[in-house]
């Protein structure tokens, strides 16, 4: 099968080749979840029988899971196999939007579901889920739809983007703080004294928990928030200033350095879809 694909950056179209023997034709086993959340809402731990693709179709959440903290914005999905156990906190207005897959419709894709993983939400992805909740689709073309996300996923881009979040009771709390307030003008001299370190102890610490410095964290966590921002409509000055940056320029380019795309190209394929 050949998949038509859009560049987010270009504009372009390019093709790619999916392998039909390696995704299997779903005729059962899977269903839909759809739910809007507020900032400061949580879903406790648990788990589910079935595999998870989990997107935010709009907004910010924490997603935990025994073995670390992922923020999952727009134009990210999260793969969550069946049986892991995992809480889910919301930093803004979310519009949480799930698949599930049972272990019958995925069994010829056991390499799927080995691990969580960070995807790429690309144009078609989120179209698909779009139209999937809008509850117009009649159940067949659902069906078609939703074999085609599964088709998606297997190839997807696994994202090495992602802003983790260290799951212990002194930096998560400030990290999740840090968020959901946009306190990106503290320093880590103002951290550390929070959690009553030094700061030489707390860069350390932080280091060894999170494999980033104190600096590139708060760097990465500005242009993660600012995707919310681009989703809502905000303008781009707009996108800049409330990621904390002086200027769009600035913003722009250490946008498309961690993203590979502009914030204006990633705006614009949202609307789109």
């Amino acid at each position: 099968m050949v998949l038509r694909t859009e560049s987010l950056e270009s504009g372009y179209m390019d093709e790619r080749t999916i392998n039909m023997d390696e995704v299997p034709e779903l005729s059962s086993g899977w269903r839909e979840f759809a739910r809007d959340f507020v900032p400061g809402m949580d879903r406790p731990e648990h788990c589910h029988r079935e595999a998870q693709l989990l997107y935010a179709q709009k907004g910010v959440m924490l997603v935990r899971t025994s073995d670390s903290v992922r923020l999952i914005a727009p134009f990210q999905a999260l793969w969550i196999p069946a049986g892991v156990r995992h809480s889910i906190s919301f930093l803004a207005d979310t519009q949480m939007r799930s698949l599930y897959f049972s272990d019958d419709a995925l069994h010829r894709l056991k390499h799927l579901n080995d691990r969580v993983r960070v995807l790429a939400a690309t144009p078609l992805i989120r179209e698909l889920f779009s139209a999937l909740f809008s509850k117009k689709v009649p159940p067949a073309t659902a069906l078609l739809m939703t074999n085609l996300v599964l088709r998606l996923v297997v190839e997807a881009e696994e994202l090495g983007a992602a802003l983790p979040i260290a799951d212990d009771e002194a930096f998560g709390p400030l990290q999740s703080e840090i968020l959901s307030r946009r306190l990106w003008s503290m320093t880590m001299e103002e951290a550390s004294s929070r959690l009553s370190l030094s700061p030489k102890t707390f860069s350390r610490k932080f280091n060894r928990a999170l494999g980033m410095t104190w600096r590139d964290w708060m760097a990465r966590a500005r242009l993660c928030a600012s995707l919310d921002l681009l989703l809502s409509g905000r303008t781009l000055k707009d996108a800049a200033f409330g990621a904390g940056y002086a200027d769009q320029a600035t913003f722009t380019a250490a946008f498309r350095k961690l993203f590979g795309t502009t914030p204006g190209a990633m705006q614009k394929s949202a609307r789109r879809a």
